[in-house]
């Protein structure tokens, strides 16, 4: 995503390996408040990131464990390959 979705979102970006550009970032989001607290880079240049969201309608995949916002906040774990998808 280039734009915000809702009042706030997670903001994830890789840098090159030494720091001196960006390869790539995103924000993370629907139509709530969204905020990513944890981020674990993998070798291969993909990673998995952890947060919670307050949004009813937060993108999922087919066969995801939950889709549906169960009471204020829920929590998510996604993983965005090396090129940020």
């Amino acid at each position: 995503m280039t734009t915000i979705s809702g009042t706030r979102d997670a903001f994830v970006a890789r840098l090159s390996p030494d720091g001196s550009s960006l390869d790539w970032s995103t924000f993370v989001g629907g139509e709530g408040a969204e905020q990513g607290t944890a981020i674990l880079p993998m070798a291969d240049g993909s990673a998995y990131v952890a947060g919670h969201t307050a949004s009813s309608y937060f993108p999922t995949t087919t066969g995801a464990y939950d889709t549906r916002l169960d009471g204020d906040t829920d929590a998510f774990v996604l993983h965005l390959s090396s090129s940020g998808m």
